[in-house]
């Protein structure tokens, strides 16, 4: 039995404790308020990571959290011992970042982003990346909580028409 088949279970086994845990918790509150309850947070996952990007986009990098994030990590890098070094072309970025010890993640999403890369420093680059990502993720916990409120509303809204 590979590693993936223990993973497939473990996956399975997973997803059924939470459908009981949350059948349970519906049998006790009311099935279809539940239920609702558990879809509008689905719902509101999927929407919101679905739209970060976009609301970065129209919001200006979601107000300006963006370029304060990215200026501020980019300061960070560019201080630390080893990301003073200024990409050339034909670089290996992935051995500089090795070099460092960076997470295998984290380089992965700088090398993903290597367009433009040349004449800047490594922790430009660094910088740039992770504020670009923070303000992602940020933006879509900020619309998380926003649909979640909207669904509740609506829910209580569905519950008075009831």
């Amino acid at each position: 039995m590979g590693i993936e088949t223990i993973m497939a279970y473990a996956v399975d086994i997973i997803i059924v404790i939470v459908a009981l845990i949350i059948t349970i918790k519906c049998a006790k509150r009311g099935f279809v308020n539940c239920i609702f309850g558990f879809l509008a947070t689905i719902l509101a996952i999927v929407l919101a990571f679905s739209f970060a990007g976009l609301a970065v986009n129209v919001t200006g990098g979601f107000f300006g959290v963006g370029d304060m994030l990215t200026k501020t990590f980019t300061e960070t890098f560019s201080s630390l011992e080893g990301f003073d070094v200024v990409i050339e072309e034909n670089m290996d970025v992935a051995e500089l970042l090795e070099a460092q010890s960076m997470s295998a993640i984290f380089a992965q999403l700088i090398g993903q982003n290597l367009d433009g890369a040349v004449g800047r420093t490594l922790g430009e680059l660094a910088g740039e990346t992770l504020g670009n990502y923070a303000t992602l993720v940020i933006c879509g916990v900020a619309l998380f909580i926003v649909l979640k409120l909207v669904f509740g509303i609506l829910k209580k809204f569905f519950n008075f028409v009831t």
